[in-house]
C-alpha cells in the first residue's frame, strides 16, 4: 500500500484516493472512449439516469450526449424530456420506424398502453399523451375527456401560429393553403397584388408593397412610386405623402409605431392602430399592440361571451343566479329556465302561491308549497 497526495506519486494505472494509491483513473484520457473518469473511476455516464424521460443517451468522447429519438422534439433533459410530435403525412414510407401514418399524421399503433412512451397511453388504438388540462398538451391539440391529447382547438391560442380555430378544429389562417405537410404560406407575390413600378415583400399569412429605394408615393395604386417631389408644405404633395426635409414622403417612413402596430398613411398624416384581434396602444414603443382572445361576443362560441375586463370567452351563467331555475345560454347571453311552479321575477325564479288563485273546494284549505300546493279539508 502506497501512500500518496496526488497523483503523481502514484504508479501508472492507478489514482490516488482517500491518501492511498489505488487502481482506477485520473482523467478520461485513462477510460475507454465509451467511458468517463468519474470519482476515478471508469464509469458508463448513461447508467445514471441522466437523461429525461424517453431520451436516447450515448457516449461520445467520454461525455454523456442525450437525444430525442426520431419522432420526439422537446429538451432531453430529466427535468423535461422529450414528448411525441405528430407529423404531417402522405403515407406510412415517410413516417419514423414503428409509426403509421393515421390521418394524415405518424402515430404509434397500439392495443394496449405498453406499447406506448412514457406520458403516453393507448387511446382509440394510437399511443396519445396523458393530459390533465389543455396546458398538458401541444398547440393544435386540446385535452379529452379520457384524459389524453386529440386534434382540436377551443380557442386560437390552442393553435398554431399560422391556424385559426374554426369549429373546433385548427385550420390554416387567413393568407395560408392547407398541404399533407401542414399550412404553407401563400406567395401574394405571384398574383401582381402591388403597382407595377412597386416592389412586392411576401410575409408570413400576408404581403407588402414598398417603394424602391429614392422614389416615394403609392406601391399598391396609381400613380404608384416616383421619384421624391420638392415641397414647402403637406398640401404640395400627394394625400398620402407628407412634406419631410423639402420632400415628399411617405408619412408611416417617418413615423414610428409601438410593437405589432400597423402604420398607415393618409391626408398627409401616419396613423399607428393595433390590427383585428388584438388591443393596446398602437403608439408604444414599449407595450404596442397585444393579441386577445376576443374582443366581441362574435368571437366566442355560441355558449360563450366576450368578457371585456379580460378580453377572454367565458360561460355568462356563471355571472347569473336563478334561484330555483336552470341557467341556459343562447347566443353569447344568460337567461333563466324556470321549472313548473315558478316565475320569473326581477330574474330569478320565484314560487308561484297558486292558493291566490283559490284552486280548492271552497270548504277546502289551500296550503302553498315550493312550485306546488296542496287541498286539504279544514279540522273542525
Amino acid at each position: 500500500m502506497i501512500k500518496c497526495s496526488s497523483h503523481n506519486q502514484c504508479p501508472e494505472g492507478q489514482a490516488c484516493k482517500q491518501g492511498v494509491c489505488s487502481i482506477g483513473c485520473r482523467s478520461n484520457n485513462d477510460c475507454a472512449s465509451n467511458l468517463s473518469c468519474n470519482n476515478n473511476n471508469c464509469q458508463n455516464s448513461c447508467e445514471s439516469n441522466i437523461c429525461g424521460p424517453n431520451a436516447l443517451c450515448k457516449i461520445e468522447n467520454h461525455a454523456a450526449k442525450c437525444e430525442c429519438p426520431a419522432g420526439f422534439d422537446g429538451n432531453p433533459t430529466p427535468e423535461q424530456g422529450c414528448v411525441r410530435v405528430p407529423s404531417t403525412c402522405v403515407s406510412t414510407s415517410r413516417c419514423p420506424n414503428g409509426h403509421m401514418c393515421i390521418g394524415n399524421y405518424c402515430q404509434v399503433p397500439c392495443s394496449e398502453s405498453v406499447a406506448c412512451a412514457i406520458g403516453e397511453r393507448c387511446d382509440n388504438n394510437v399511443c396519445a399523451k396523458v393530459c390533465y388540462t389543455n396546458n398538458n398538451c401541444l398547440p393544435g391539440e386540446i385535452c379529452n375527456e379520457r384524459g389524453t391529447c386529440q386534434s382540436g382547438c377551443q380557442s386560437e391560442a390552442d393553435c398554431p401560429p399560422t391556424q385559426v380555430c374554426a369549429s373546433g378544429k385548427c385550420k390554416c389562417g387567413r393568407g395560408f393553403i392547407g398541404t399533407p405537410f401542414g399550412c404553407s404560406d401563400i406567395d401574394e407575390c405571384t398574383d401582381q397584388v402591388c403597382h407595377k413600378s412597386a416592389i412586392c415583400e411576401n410575409t408570413p399569412g400576408s404581403f407588402r408593397c414598398v417603394c424602391p429605394e429614392q422614389t416615394v408615393g403609392d406601391p399598391y395604386t396609381e400613380p404608384g412610386c416616383l421619384l421624391p417631389n420638392q415641397c414647402a408644405r403637406n398640401e404640395d404633395c400627394a394625400k398620402n405623402l407628407a412634406c419631410f426635409e423639402g420632400k415628399c414622403t411617405e408619412p408611416c417612413g417617418i413615423a414610428e409605431c409601438g410593437r405589432n402596430a400597423i402604420c398607415q398613411g393618409s391626408e398627409h398624416k401616419a396613423f399607428c392602430q393595433c390590427p383585428p384581434g388584438h388591443l393596446g396602444d398602437p403608439t408604444d414603443k414599449v407595450t404596442g399592440c397585444f393579441r386577445v382572445e376576443c374582443i366581441s361576443s362574435e368571437e366566442c362560441s355560441q355558449n360563450k361571451y366576450c368578457n371585456p375586463q379580460i378580453n377572454k370567452c367565458q360561460n355568462p351563467c356563471d355571472n347569473v343566479d336563478c334561484g330555483r331555475g336552470t341557467c341556459v345560454v343562447d347566443r353569447h347571453e344568460a337567461t333563466c329556465s324556470c321549472p313548473p311552479g315558478y316565475v320569473l321575477l326581477n330574474g330569478k325564479c320565484e314560487d308561484i302561491d297558486e292558493c291566490v288563485e283559490r284552486p280548492c273546494h271552497s270548504s277546502a284549505v289551500c296550503k302553498n308549497y315550493p312550485g306546488s300546493f296542496v287541498c286539504k279539508c279544514s279540522v273542525l
